[in-house]
């Protein structure tokens, strides 16, 4: 692994309504669901701080997987380009079985309970 391997999915912060699922951006600075924006995280980074970064309403999983996911949206979505994650029950259970750690809290993606309400 990498020093930077591992990407922080925000899991409370994506709901069912998103078309994308919400990552950290770097530097603990914010949310993106555009992948190439996302922040990469140490396994040393995440380790000394599991209760920050994989609490079960965040979880850390490999960014090789979170990259492997990524999908360009349609032109126009964003006002930035690069590939996203859908908000998909088969992508969060992908996401959610990489997560090498434990949490705290199980992590709930809403789109495992109800479809998103536009759809």
């Amino acid at each position: 692994m990498d020093a930077a391997s591992f990407i922080v999915v925000a899991v409370c912060h994506t709901t069912r309504d998103h078309h994308y699922i919400t990552l950290w951006r770097p530097d603990n600075n914010g949310y993106t669901p555009v992948v190439p924006r996302a922040g990469r995280y140490s396994a040393e980074q995440i380790a000394r701080h599991l209760d920050y970064y994989n609490s079960g309403y965040h979880v850390a999983v490999p960014a090789a997987l979170v990259e492997q996911l990524g999908v360009e949206p349609p032109a126009g979505f964003f006002d930035y380009a690069g590939p996203a994650v859908p908000n998909s029950a088969a992508n969060w259970k992908l996401i959610l079985d990489s997560a090498p750690w434990l949490t705290n809290y199980p992590p709930e993606p809403e789109h495992f309970r109800k479809r998103r309400r536009n759809e």
